[in-house]
């Protein structure tokens, strides 16, 4: 691998935490010292952004924090002109991601065909609610289902 002619390589304060207690946290200490890691933690006010979109697309209960600043992180580098290329297996962070029309690959699984909006649906009275785990108006579980898509 040629590192002299690498792009810079940006996550968060969040991830790194993870990607340290990894096992492959040597390469990353390696590509921070290297500075192709570069580590961007992003303002509220993006943090807020990405909230609102995974909100608004129905994923944001299977968003950790780490996921919600990651793709803070995209929203920034989108916003600053750098057109970042994402990686990531999660397909609800594809789906954020595709939804905010950042470019993304998957890593390890497949990508995303079309992105999604989901709601959650009461299957005893059929209410429909943005999130939740139990409608308030039986304690009925709702049901989670995709009602828009968009072909990427």
């Amino acid at each position: 691998m040629d590192f002299g002619r690498s792009i810079p390589i940006y996550t968060v304060s969040s991830s790194l935490r993870e990607l340290k207690r990894g096992v492959k946290s040597f390469e990353v200490e390696t590509l921070l010292q290297m500075g192709i890691l570069k580590v961007v933690d992003v303002d509220r006010g993006m943090r807020d952004l990405a909230r609102k979109l995974a909100r608004r697309s129905g994923d944001i209960r299977k968003l950790s924090g780490a996921d919600i600043d990651l793709i803070a992180l995209a929203l920034y580098l989108r916003d600053k002109g750098e057109s970042p290329l994402f990686l990531t297996g999660d397909y609800a962070i594809q789906n954020v991601l595709a939804m905010a029309k950042i470019d993304f690959r998957s890593v390890g699984q497949k990508t995303i065909k079309s992105a999604l909006i989901w709601n959650y649906q009461c299957p005893i009275c059929r209410n429909v609610y943005d999130m939740g785990d139990t409608c308030p108006r039986c304690g009925t579980k709702l049901i989670k289902r995709a009602v828009k898509a968009r072909e990427l």
